[in-house]
């Protein structure tokens, strides 16, 4: 079947509309980019308030959280593109670090210090990627306060987390090199401080002894005048023992004890197997529960060698009676 002359009509006239409309649109997006690129191009002077957060004082002070978080008025002079970049950057939802000790602060009373606002204008505009003639710091210096260090010598503690081979443990308290150290804290931190961590020490499998340099557990009060120490770990292979007891009472009291002796259940260093014997050890009976209905008396560990681990005491409670 042959298309008849009047059929193509409407797709002749439709061909140049289509033409027309995206000619249209090319030139609007085109004019649109130009007209951006102008605005751009151009120079803007804008307030903005900048967040700030102080960091590493002088090794004698410490800024707390809410002196360590000021806010400041500031002006930008800069082309679009700067201002664009700007505000998309990190430091439009981030504070800026402002490390105090670099930028030289002055004392202004005792415990009052402040940075120029020169000093924060060259340190500002180099972390925000501007020249430092286009940021102007409108508050002027920046005030602040700090408070002074006391210091005094804390004993170390090392941390740890250590998984033995079969029968091995630890022998004796873990040492450190040095066993102390001068910390600088704010006076109510340092009067209540009794000592100061290690970071974690990992080992597995551990069968035999061994030394490790370790850092002191990082704290923004803190400041030691140290931060490595050398932990000493002995160990030793252990073996479980008994000792059989006689269950002490108060002279005071006649009583009759059922069984009259326990035994104790513990684990000792190889070496030191032969050392240790039952008169080492002290197990009494707990008497304070005389005169109730209570027919037993749990027994306690009064006195153990340093050098053992006990596990149990058996049995746990022993019957009585009294005599007359």
């Amino acid at each position: 079947m042959q298309a008849t002359p009047g059929n193509t009509e409407p797709t002749r006239e439709k061909a140049p509309k289509e033409r027309r409309l995206y000619a249209f649109s090319f030139f609007l997006i085109l004019s649109s980019l130009l007209w951006l690129f102008v605005k751009l191009a151009a120079s803007y002077t804008i307030p903005i308030k900048l967040r700030l957060e102080l960091t590493h004082p002088p090794v004698e002070y410490h800024i707390n959280d809410h002196q360590s978080r000021p806010e400041i008025n500031a002006t930008i002079t800069s082309k679009g593109f700067g201002l664009l970049k700007f505000y998309t950057s990190k430091f439009k939802n981030k504070p800026v670090t402002v490390p105090v000790d670099q930028l030289h602060p002055h004392r202004q009373n005792q415990n009052t210090f402040y940075i120029t606002a020169s000093n924060l204008r060259s340190y500002l505009a180099a972390e925000l990627n501007l020249i430092e003639s286009h940021l102007v710091v409108s508050d002027g210096d920046l005030v602040f306060n700090m408070e002074p260090l006391a210091e005094r010598k804390v004993a170390i503690r090392a941390v740890y987390d250590l998984h033995f081979e079969s029968q091995f443990k630890l022998y004796g308290k873990v040492k450190t090199e040095p066993d102390s150290v001068l910390v600088l804290a704010p006076t109510g931190v340092i009067d209540t401080l009794k000592f100061i961590e290690t970071e974690v020490i990992k080992r597995n499998k551990v069968a035999e002894n061994f030394q490790e340099k370790v850092q002191l557990r990082q704290n923004p009060i803190l400041k030691p005048r140290e931060n490595f120490v050398t932990a000493e770990f002995v160990v030793e292979q252990f073996t479980e023992s008994t000792a059989e007891v006689l269950i002490g009472k108060p002279a005071r009291l006649k009583i009759k004890l059922f069984p009259a002796k326990a035994k104790v259940v513990f684990s000792v260093a190889m070496k030191d197997f032969h050392k240790t014997n039952a008169d080492l050890f002290v197990v009494e009976a707990d008497t304070s529960g005389i005169g109730t209905h209570n027919k037993f008396l749990s027994l306690r560990l009064i006195q153990h060698p340093d050098n053992v681990s006990v596990s149990r005491i058996e049995p746990e409670q022993v019957e009585y009676i009294l005599l007359k």
